[in-house]
């Protein structure tokens, strides 16, 4: 969230500099009011567009020490489970503990203090427009050629809204209010120039912590200004005369000048300046030229990347691992590479591709075996049920960085009895001191062998690097752990894909899965009714027999109740 702030604070800030610098400084008003507006909306919605880019897949990297995925669980190998029989012996000790998490809840308190800003500058704007239609019950309205004047007493200085002109009641009907002045408002109204002003507003609700905004909208505002000023002196009057009438009302009413007044002695000085401006053509067409060049610029710059692969690039002479894995990528969804969105894969070209890996090819990419032709069909039709049936794929998640503090690394090195692993390998302990704490992102830390008399305890430190821990978790091919299934009322079925292990009566850990299973899965998310569902009675809607059936949790949005289900493995295809 904060990379896209900054990407759009950046664009703002340039666009904004652009037309501040030179644009406003000509007159090209129609030019300049299409740039402003174009620019908020294209600047806030930058780092949400998707470019093709025919380059490989770029890698992740995690640059906080904070979780970045949640729902994370654990991937299940047979290596793993081993791991936990042998060590089940072992008693894990930390030296010294470190909280990678801090107590205050900032990240809610942000958005306590977001979501209260928001109802602030909704309710202000909101409470704005109950005020303007109160004004206009409250005044006499007149209906002139589609022009709705709002006749008021209190009012001083003519200001429009929409189709309604609000204008000084007694001046009105005495005739006293200028024609040049009705005719600056009037094209106000013409030209729809309120339109831009709720249009920001609206953005200033959602953004109002965003300072570049309401500059935006000033100079809107002011551009508003020499667009009305242009509407008049197009018309048969005296260029000098009106100059004259706008310094008169800027001296009448300097008592109660605003910034946003239409005549503010800042904003009428500017506005006489550039009526005397002289119009360069082929500087206006410069710097038209330059703004799209700028828009384009930062389009590629700021805009995120996901990779296509062309048709061009199925050649002999391709990686195709490299392609499947980018093509399997481009179902991402949350910006992640471990979660995969089953309706934005392409399935025919990543079966097609498949095909064509030798063995040892398909052991380097991820996990997708779902290719054979009864899985296929079946993984086709649920694809096909999207949005109804919205299905994920949920790789194994990496483990949250954690940062070694410099005490706890001290202690390290003064510890003698230490077993020390730097990426799988056995190190020294003196090798440490080559290392400094922020150069590892993930650290282990268990007891081995406990005290006895006249015997220290021996300690274990695992450590990964950086470097390692990219290649090991991003880098390397992923597993499926949970598929997942989310339904219209909200519910979701998950399938733990990672649990086809089976421990045989030799201890072996092997995997088993039941004839038919991942075509079971498919049916059975496609064709489940949670509706149907009694989530208040205990137990499983099914004995559970293994090789003839398989578990499916289903968890119910709107009583927050888990559901564990013993769906039959279906054999008639």
């Amino acid at each position: 969230m904060i990379t896209l702030l900054l990407k759009s604070t950046i664009a703002l800030a340039l666009l904004l500099a652009l037309y501040q610098f030179f644009l406003i400084r000509e007159r090209m008003f129609t030019f300049n009011r299409f740039y402003l507006v174009f620019s908020v909306f294209f600047a806030l919605s930058l780092p949400f567009i998707s470019l093709p880019s025919f380059i490989e897949q770029p890698s992740f990297e995690i640059l906080s020490d904070e979780p970045v995925f949640s729902n994370a669980l654990p991937e299940v190998t047979s290596d793993m489970l081993s791991e936990k029989t042998t060590e089940a012996s072992h008693t894990e000790v930390a030296v010294t503990p470190i909280s990678s998490e801090s107590s205050i809840p900032w990240q809610s308190i942000l958005w306590v203090v977001y979501g209260l800003g928001v109802v602030f500058f909704f309710s202000r704007f909101v409470w704005q427009l109950i005020q303007l239609r109160r004004m206009v019950r409250k005044g006499r309205l007149i209906l002139q050629n589609g022009i709705k004047y709002v006749l008021l007493e209190e009012v001083e200085l003519p200001f429009t809204f929409l189709s309604y002109l609000f204008i000084n009641k007694e001046e009105y009907l005495t005739g006293r209010i200028e024609k040049a002045i009705l005719d600056h408002e009037l094209v106000h109204i013409r030209e729809r120039h309120s339109w831009d002003i709720i249009l920001l507003e609206l953005v200033k609700i959602a953004y109002w912590f965003n300072p570049l905004i309401g500059l935006y909208k000033k100079s809107v505002q002011l551009n508003h200004e020499f667009l009305a000023d242009a509407g008049v002196l197009r018309q048969p009057i005296n260029k000098a005369s009106y100059q004259y009438l706008l310094l008169q009302k800027v001296s009448i009413y300097a008592s109660h000048q605003t910034l946003s007044s239409a005549f503010n002695f800042q904003v009428t000085k500017r506005r006489l300046l550039m009526m005397g401006k002289q119009t360069n053509k082929f500087r206006l067409v410069c710097l038209q030229t330059c703004s799209v060049l700028l828009a384009i610029t930062l389009l590629f710059s700021l805009s995120s990347y996901k990779t296509v692969i062309s048709s061009d690039s199925f050649g002999l002479d391709s990686d195709k691992v490299a392609q499947f894995e980018a093509l399997l990528m481009k179902g991402s969804l949350e910006e992640s590479p471990f979660v995969i969105g089953l309706h934005k894969l392409d399935l025919e070209q990543l079966r097609k591709i498949y095909w064509t890996l030798t063995p040892e090819e398909r052991e380097k990419t991820s996990q997708f075996p779902f290719f054979e032709e009864r899985v296929f069909e079946e993984l086709l039709l649920l694809q096909q049920a999207y949005p109804q049936v919205e299905t994920t794929l949920r790789f194994g998640m990496p483990p949250a960085k954690k940062e070694i503090n410099q005490e706890t690394y001290e202690l390290w090195l003064q510890t003698k009895n230490v077993e020390l692993t730097i990426d799988g390998q056995e190190r020294s302990l003196d090798e440490l001191k080559n290392y400094a704490p922020k150069d590892f992102s993930i650290f282990e830390v268990r007891e081995t062998a406990p005290k006895k008399f006249l015997k220290k305890p021996v300690y274990s430190i695992k450590l990964m690097t950086h470097d390692f821990y990219q290649k090991k978790y991003f880098e390397s091919p992923k597993n499926i752990q949970v598929i997942e299934a989310k339904y219209p009322n909200s519910d979701k079925a998950s399938v733990r894909y990672f649990m086809r292990f089976l421990r045989s009566k030799t201890g072996v850990i092997e995997e088993y899965r039941p004839k038919n299973y991942e075509e079971s899965i498919f049916y059975h998310l496609r064709t489940l009714n949670t509706a149907d569902l009694d989530f208040n009675a205990l137990g499983s809607s099914a004995m559970f027999i293994t090789g003839e059936s398989f578990s499916v949790e289903v968890f119910n949005y709107s009583q927050n109740k888990t559901k564990l289900l013993a769906l039959p493995i279906v054999n008639q295809w």
